[in-house]
């Protein structure tokens, strides 16, 4: 929508145009178009009049577009007659000129009509096209102008080259011949001049709207703002704090205050530990230095991930997570040399899902008696409960991967040794990691191997290799040359062995999927 200033300035260049047509009809339909004096000179040759006596025979006329009247003195008296165009004296006059004149006038109005139409549109909305914007306004105010300044240079050559008003004094005089003795141009022809230019004005309340007026923003008070820095342990008791590039270019800024309140302020900072101070620096009024463990870039292959960028995850979460508790609005993070692993952090360790959570509390009252209600919902459970464990479905429901890897990893059967070599790259670099589990003919034979159906799903042993024998069967179900399946029972929850997650439903493994199918995007 179109702002306060352009919704003003095309409102106004629509009232100009509203003004533009009232005074072009005003004019049309009013008579004082031209204004004049005339003699009877046929009744003052007759008398041979003096200056003195030639009063007697001076009379008034004036009309307009359509009709007029004129005021006749022949020495005896006056007499008043209404003087009408069409359809006879228009005949007498330049019939095609007076026709021009009318004609040009209801153009002008036309198009007077349509600028008004898109002044309204552009009041209300942006306009999508330049012709329906300023340009479109300029295009048919000049022409309404135009057309009208064309009418008043028609009917002043009318009147002053073609003796307009010496012809219209004498239309049906048979006896009397009229002369003009003075003409002016009375308040219609000005009306229609204004009218004219008022077209051309428009241009100046149209180029208004472009006018960019700079914003009055009004100062809020600022939010407070937390800091979250990394400091790295120390290779040797007797080595000086090590901070990272941000926190030591803002242990800079404070000629080294921070260093020495580290120091002093207890034992150096572990890994996924933090530290808050207070009132160190005026932009930031809180300051949480957190613990990133040693500087040792690089991939742990006992760990299968980079322990830097978990380090980092852990340790950034933590320092948001005590800014959170103290109600800080807005935080900056340090990079601490990853700024995608301090993000990750950031990001994860604050986020909580509640969209479930119930909005309000219902608590009953103590004087609530408890009744035995309707058992079918509950009933219905029981059954779908009882049908999952009568057919052994092991796949997240009975939780086998949960007893084989716990929550350190996701489990992972494929067929694909490129796509597992792809999914294990992307799990490195999320930390979310994941194990590649057995896919042996072993498990397909206890899965095909069957009298009773073509394929079943529990295999020969109920409980073992319950995984294994779920993705062989499933397996028998894939038509796709290259596939996965993951198993993510024991990694859907988390307690407290991520540190930068929150307990509950942990949404694993799905940065790792993220990064594997970026990677497959990336890759050549």
């Amino acid at each position: 929508m179109p702002g306060i200033w352009k919704k003003l300035t095309f409102s106004l260049a629509s009232v100009v145009n509203i003004a533009s047509v009232a005074l072009i009809v005003v004019a049309l339909s009013t008579e004082k178009w031209v204004t004049g004096k005339i003699l009877c000179k046929t009744g003052a040759d007759l008398v041979n009049a003096s200056d003195a006596e030639l009063d007697k025979f001076k009379g008034d006329i004036y009309f307009g577009l359509f009709q007029g009247g004129k005021t006749k003195k022949c020495g005896l008296g006056s007499r008043t007659t209404r003087i009408y165009i069409f359809p006879k004296l228009v005949k007498k006059l330049n019939g095609g000129l007076h026709m021009i004149i009318i004609l040009f006038l209801f153009v002008a109005i036309g198009f007077a009509l349509v600028s008004l139409a898109f002044c309204i549109y552009n009041a209300r909305k942006i306009p999508y096209q330049s012709i329906k914007g300023p340009p479109g306004i300029y295009l048919w105010n000049f022409i309404a102008g135009l057309f009208g300044t064309f009418a008043v240079v028609c009917f002043i050559a009318a009147v002053r080259h073609h003796r307009l008003i010496e012809r219209v004094a004498n239309f049906k005089e048979d006896f009397f011949q009229l002369v003009v003795l003075a003409e002016e141009f009375d308040f219609s022809f000005w009306l229609c001049v204004a009218g004219a230019a008022t077209n051309g004005a428009n241009f100046i309340v149209v180029a208004m709207s472009k006018i960019h007026f700079p914003k009055i923003q009004i100062k809020k008070p600022e939010e407070p703002t937390g800091l979250v820095l990394g400091v790295y342990e120390k290779e040797k008791e007797d080595d000086s704090v090590c901070f990272t590039e941000a926190a030591s270019s803002f242990d800079g800024s404070l000629s080294g205050k921070l260093r020495e309140l580290l120091s002093i302020s207890g034992p150096p900072l572990k890994k996924g530990k933090s530290r808050i101070f207070y009132g160190l620096h005026e932009d930031f009024p809180s300051v949480v230095v957190v613990g990133l463990g040693k500087n040792s870039p690089g991939f742990c292959s006992k760990e299968n991930w980079y322990n830097c960028k978990e380090n980092i995850r852990a340790a950034v979460s933590v320092g948001c997570r005590a800014l959170q508790d103290l109600e800080v609005p807005l935080v900056e993070v340090d990079p601490c040399g990853d700024p995608q692993a301090a993000a990750e952090g950031a990001v994860l360790g604050l986020f909580e899902y509640d969209e479930f959570k119930k909005k309000k509390t219902f608590a009953p009252s103590s004087g609530m008696e408890a009744m035995r209600a309707d058992m079918g919902g509950a009933a219905t459970v029981c059954s779908s409960i009882v049908t999952a464990a009568a057919l052994k479905l092991p796949v997240n429901i009975i939780g086998a991967m949960d007893v084989a890897l716990g929550s350190a990893a996701t489990g992972v059967f494929t067929n694909s040794d490129w796509l597992w070599k792809q999914l294990f790259k992307a799990s490195i670099v999320t930390g979310d990691r994941v194990w590649r589990m057995p896919l042996f003919q072993h498990y397909t034979k206890q899965v095909t191997d069957s009298q009773l159906a073509d394929l079943n799903n529990i295999g020969k042993y109920s409980r073992s290799g319950g995984p294994c024998t779920a993705a062989a069967f499933l397996g028998e179900f894939v038509t796709a040359p290259h596939w996965a399946h993951l198993d993510m029972a024991g990694v859907m929850s988390n307690k407290d062995e991520i540190p930068y997650l929150r307990k509950g439903m942990s949404g694993r493994p799905t940065r790792t999927l993220v990064e594997f199918a970026a990677g497959l995007c990336t890759e050549p």
